[in-house]
């Protein structure tokens, strides 16, 4: 009786396991790890200019309070994006 339960129990997924996720689904993980990271550090110079236009601007009161938290964020963001490369 135990064999029978036991061999209920066990599940077997369908998806293969070095294929990412549905969005990259077109890609092996290693391409898809590296358009990932592409992205990321897209997005980050992004961001960047977008505080450095903001700062120019005067939309920022405390500027000397808020540039090491971006500098803080931008770090892990870019550190996250090239060690999940790796």
């Amino acid at each position: 009786m135990t064999k029978a339960l036991v061999e209920k129990t066990q599940k077997t997924s369908s998806c293969p396991a070095h294929y990412p996720a549905a969005c990259f689904e077109l890609f092996h993980a290693s391409t898809a790890s590296y358009v990932v990271a592409a992205m990321q550090l897209f997005m980050l110079v992004l961001m960047g200019l977008t505080y450095y236009a903001l700062e120019k601007h005067g939309y920022f009161l405390n500027v000397d309070a808020f540039r090491p938290v971006v500098a803080c964020i931008a770090t892990l963001y870019a550190g996250g994006a090239i060690f999940a490369v790796e």
